[in-house]
């Protein structure tokens, strides 16, 4: 055990009720959460706590929706094919264990599927193929729509998915340009009972994220973010709606402000090249 482990508290389940229930919470109990496991310190019974807190927190009435996705993206280090049933999340612990909650219902996208749980789940999570992966009518396009919140629970604005929506909604020269040079798309496959289905295109798919930190001196000025602590994490909450807005008009005047300055980063520099800058 290594000196950052043992400085880790050991986290019940009523602990984080107790500090869940302190959160700095408005309107629907309607939640879009990302998450690090780690960050809340020792947690006994791991992720699976974590939800079930989560769960017991927003009550009946409430709806949790997550990120499950996992990039089976063919034309990008031919991942492997999605299966609904099976395909793991590739974004956190806390995820997976939604995912795998037997009240959970799951979209049904190639590359950026979410899992939700509550009276709402079946509307966030529906015709999600036939909407771009987080764009206009996908999951976390309706949650803002309907009201609902996003919790940063231990990470930053890196893992906000949001902001690729308001990526979308700026209409941003970028947005067309993938990480497959060349192509104006990326494409998926989909396997279902261990057949392959028709690949498919996908336009719109979000590309680097690594320059999404500097959304949150936006949401600070614009008064959007409230925070907490949940455990050991730091946890930053805010409309979903109200931080769409205020990214989306910050980028229609500055288009590269979500763009990364990483000098191997294998879109970015394109995306620049395709705003001018």
């Amino acid at each position: 055990m290594n000196s950052k482990e043992k400085m880790r508290e050991n986290i019940r389940r009523e602990r984080l009720v107790r500090d869940l229930r302190a959160l700095p919470w408005q309107g629907a109990p309607l939640v879009a959460l990302h998450s690090s496991l780690s960050s809340i310190g020792q947690v006994e019974g791991g992720a699976t706590t974590v939800v079930e807190a989560l769960l017991s927190v927003l009550g009946k009435s409430g709806t949790l929706m997550v990120p499950v996705f996992t990039y089976s993206f063919s034309s990008i280090g031919n991942r492997p094919p999605f299966d609904y049933e099976k395909s793991p999340s590739l974004v956190g612990a806390i995820t997976e264990a939604v995912r795998l909650h037997p009240l959970a219902i799951r979209s049904f996208h190639p590359t950026h599927s979410v899992a939700a749980i509550g009276p709402r789940a079946v509307d966030l999570t529906k015709a999600h193929l036939s909407s771009s992966p987080l764009g206009v009518g996908s999951p976390f396009h309706r949650l803002a729509q309907w009201g609902g919140d996003i919790m940063l629970l231990g990470c930053d604005h890196r893992s906000n998915s949001l902001l690729h929506v308001a990526e979308v909604l700026a209409g941003v020269a970028y947005i067309d340009v993938p990480f497959s040079k060349g192509q104006k798309y990326e494409t998926a496959r989909i396997v279902r009972g261990g057949r392959d289905l028709v690949e498919m295109k996908l336009y719109q798919a979000p590309g680097c994220s690594r320059g999404f930190e500097k959304a949150k001196e936006v949401l600070e000025r614009a008064g959007a973010i409230r925070t907490g602590r949940v455990g050991q994490a730091e946890v930053q909450l805010f409309s979903a709606s109200e931080a769409l807005d205020a990214i989306t008009r910050a980028l229609k005047k500055q288009p590269g402000l979500l763009l990364c300055d990483i000098e191997d980063c294998e879109i970015c520099p394109r995306r620049r090249k395709a705003i001018g800058v």
